[in-house]
């Protein structure tokens, strides 16, 4: 994310949210959504009782938003995308839960991700790589009619 952000000229606001075992499965998606809330309050008034940062407000473009993770953190992305349009999470039911395996069958449609763009990282060596592939295609084919870009590192 570091390079990403360094070549697009970005400034970044890194999340550092609690892990399982530690925690619940659910404490990492509340961490990220805190803050994905934190970043919308300063440029969305309806959102109250959130502290702004006037540097972020200063120099951040709001109108080039971009939300990303790698590995286990892209599927905190998709579930943070999928809680800002219907503004709840899910469940929790186990380790094929609709957070980690957006594609299961019950989870929230792909057609309905509110962006325009998805740019999805897939490493050689990363346990999570197969999951990052099959998202791009189940993206694809859901209807959904924004750009998907893939890709893979070897």
């Amino acid at each position: 994310m570091n390079l990403l952000a360094s070549k697009a000229n970005a400034i970044v606001v890194s999340v550092e949210y609690r892990l399982a075992p530690e925690h619940h499965l659910a404490a990492a998606y509340q961490d990220s959504w805190t803050a994905l809330q934190w970043v919308a309050s300063h440029f969305d008034d309806q959102i109250k009782d959130i502290e702004i940062d006037t540097w972020l407000i200063n120099h951040g473009d709001f109108a080039k938003f971009f939300i990303g993770g790698d590995s286990a953190g892209g599927s905190i992305v998709h579930n943070m995308l999928m809680q800002a349009r219907n503004e709840k999470l899910h469940a929790i039911d186990g380790i094929d839960n609709s957070m980690i395996n957006p594609m299961k069958v019950g989870a929230p449609s792909l057609i309905g991700l509110p962006c325009k763009k998805l740019f999805v990282c897939c490493a050689e060596k990363d346990e999570l790589r197969q999951r990052g592939l099959q998202y791009v295609e189940a993206v694809k084919k859901s209807g959904w009619m924004g750009e998907v870009k893939l890709r893979v590192r070897f």
